[in-house]
């Protein structure tokens, strides 16, 4: 395969994002050096285009198709399509390290005179788009199965809206009702709620207990595949030994992503957040807490440094229903879950396949 050389400014035009706080919300997603941010009503560029981080993680390179705008931590750029596959590109820029331009003082930061000066070695653009169209049908079914798990999470969601939103859960018209409310929040101005006479609105640690991880830097971490769950919406690192085992329930402790909750369907070290395993009613437990997420994005504490603790998760007010009923919901919730983690299996498959695939085709060792 005979491979032609370019610089980078070559190929794409490097742009710079603007600050999207007085866009009205909208149909457009916003991206930052984080990923998706929200959705707004207008964009800036609606043709394939490359973001590249301008500040903070320079590993994450995205590709979008759809009409899009940018924020200032990040640069869009309008790609040389006669040169050069859009998609193509992209999988050559991820496939990099990037760590070695950086040019940041203490935030990592990349130039646009840097990334114009990156060279990069291109087969035909006959040869590129063959190449896409091998790796591309690897993203199409890893997003077709993120697809399917946000519609097993949507069930999970409706369920638990159904039997304690709802109140129409198993035999519920052979319960005795009461009014009682929340303490500290309310929903859609709703503030009394008629239960059964036996369940209470109380303090979550009546029934599940967070606790605090124990902090990992990267450099303490150990070569392993076990994620180390932090502060941030994706593991800061990993590990080769877990502190949390099977199943369990995290909320981000500081920073900007302060009280972010997510689940995890296997072993994991809990670092810079709470953390909660109880197999007997996990998914009852995360299906009352993301019912009042806003609730927890909104217990920040802290000047500098935004912080939620423990304390202040486990005071939350959460309906209290009997035994029987979590036992029932939490059974029926599980069977969604652990579909969940049959597709991530096939996901990481997918993933792994494909990254083998890539430096063997765009090298030229494996024949298109």
């Amino acid at each position: 395969m005979e491979f032609t050389s370019f610089y980078l400014e070559q190929l794409l035009r490097i742009k710079n994002g603007k600050d999207h706080k007085s866009l009205a919300d909208g149909d457009y997603p916003v991206f930052g050096s984080g990923g998706l941010m929200r959705y707004a009503d207008r964009f800036l560029y609606d043709k394939a285009s490359i973001l590249l981080p301008r500040k903070g993680t320079l590993d994450n390179i995205q590709y979008v198709t759809e009409p899009f705008w940018t924020v200032d931590t990040i640069y869009y750029t309008e790609v040389n399509e006669e040169l050069v596959n859009p998609y193509y590109l992209y999988r050559y820029l991820r496939a990099m390290d990037l760590s070695g331009y950086d040019s940041g003082a203490s935030i990592p930061s990349m130039t646009t005179k840097t990334y114009n000066r990156i060279k990069i070695k291109l087969p035909s653009k006959g040869t590129q788009n063959k190449i896409a169209g091998i790796l591309s049908r690897y993203d199409e079914l890893i997003e077709l199965n993120n697809k399917r798990i946000k519609l097993l999470e949507k069930a999970a969601e409706e369920l638990y809206k159904e039997w304690f939103v709802r109140f129409r859960f198993p035999n519920y018209q052979e319960f005795e009702y009461k009014y009682a409310r929340p303490t500290g929040w309310v929903v859609n101005n709703k503030l009394n709620y008629e239960i059964p006479k036996s369940w209470e609105f109380d303090s979550l640690s009546n029934i599940a207990l967070f606790r605090k991880g124990k902090n990992l830097t990267t450099s303490e971490a150990m070569e392993g595949g076990i994620p180390v769950v932090s502060a941030g919406k994706e593991p800061s690192c990993y590990h080769n030994v877990a502190n949390v085992n099977g199943a369990s329930i995290t909320i981000s402790g500081s920073g900007a992503n302060a009280g972010y909750m997510s689940y995890h369907l296997s072993d994991i070290w809990a670092s810079d957040c709470s953390y909660y395993q109880n197999d007997n009613n996990i998914w009852y437990v995360y299906s009352a807490l993301h019912f009042i997420q806003k609730v927890i994005d909104n217990m920040q504490v802290g000047a500098a440094q935004p912080h939620v603790y423990p304390k202040n998760i486990n005071a939350l007010s959460v309906l209290i229903p009997d035994d029987e009923t979590v036992k029932v919901f939490n059974n029926k919730a599980k069977v969604l879950f652990d579909e969940i983690a049959i597709i991530n299996k096939k996901t990481d498959n997918l993933i792994k396949q494909r990254d083998l695939l890539l430096p063997r085709l765009m090298s030229g060792k494996l024949e298109v």
